[in-house]
């Protein structure tokens, strides 16, 4: 379930539509300009590469002594990552 968005003119809460995250709409109260935050803010693009560079570098930790290690923490935090994006 996504966060309702808040009006900041007229206070007014409502839940976007997926493909409205992320971008500028239009208050169904007022009809003023509301920014949704989402998957399209810059954030969140950094939030997704963060997550890559953490499995990549935990890879490489945990394969120090044994590749297959490595190979596994890095599947295992990308596969968490893929999940996740589901929920938000």
């Amino acid at each position: 379930m996504r966060d309702p968005v808040i009006c900041p003119h007229c206070k007014h809460s409502f839940e976007p539509r997926t493909e409205q995250l992320g971008g500028l709409i239009a208050c169904p109260t007022c009809g003023r300009v509301v920014d949704v935050p989402g998957l399209h803010d810059p954030l969140w693009q950094l939030g997704r590469i963060g997550v890559v560079v953490f499995a990549v570098a935990l890879g490489l930790w945990f394969g120090r002594h044994e590749p297959w290690h490595g190979a596994i923490a890095t599947g295992a935090v990308l596969a968490i990552a893929w999940l996740l994006r589901f929920a938000f």
